[in-house]
């Protein structure tokens, strides 16, 4: 018979890829309590690596290295035939740098060129990108931070709904895929 469970946690995450890991990561580096669930095995589910992960490439924006916010958000807008929210990919291109540094923090290896400095890739000119060294393991590296960083991980927990009140999500609940076991999960507001 499938038991019941209730998690408290100040912030909830749905979805285990290489964003909710990061949102996970970050969120408990303010010293919240925050619980991770996803669908399937966090660190390997999500299209993560498809999006440039498996082949490892991470775009940087740094105006150290001469980029132009200006002309990377033109180039990015014009790829994504304009259906981006500029402002936000204004706040990610800005950010890209910091999540770089925080990838080498987790113990993810970058391409070096003969120099020692990381290995260029301009072929989306202007936009520069560095490769990963092990691309398709960067998913299961940033679970391991996640771990270190105790955060509450769930896997295989199929969301069905989000608890509302007063307008306000404060919790979701759903299923373990394989157990059936239900589990709710509320945050505190």
């Amino acid at each position: 018979m499938p038991s019941e469970n209730i998690i408290e946690s100040d912030v909830l995450v749905i979805g285990g890829g290489i964003s909710g890991l990061f949102a996970a990561i970050k969120a408990r580096e303010q010293g919240v309590k925050v619980t991770i669930v996803d669908k399937g095995y966090i660190g390997k589910s999500g299209a993560s690596i498809f999006g440039g992960g498996f082949y490892g490439f991470f775009s940087v924006f740094d105006p150290a290295r001469g980029h132009d916010l200006k002309v990377w958000l033109d180039r990015i807008s014009k790829t994504c035939e304009y259906i981006n929210n500029p402002e936000w990919t204004a706040i990610a291109l800005k950010d890209s740098y910091a999540r770089y540094q925080d990838l080498i923090t987790y113990g993810i290896d970058f391409e070096k060129s003969e120099d020692g400095e990381p290995r260029s890739f301009k072929e989306n000119a202007p936009l520069e990108a560095f490769r990963m060294s092990r691309g398709r393991h960067t998913p299961g590296l940033m679970r391991k931070q996640a771990l270190k960083s105790e955060v509450n991980i769930i896997d295989r927990i199929m969301v069905t709904n989000l608890i509302q009140q007063d307008g306000r999500v404060i919790g979701a609940c759903g299923f373990h895929i394989w157990s059936g076991d239900w589990y709710l999960s509320l945050i505190h507001i």
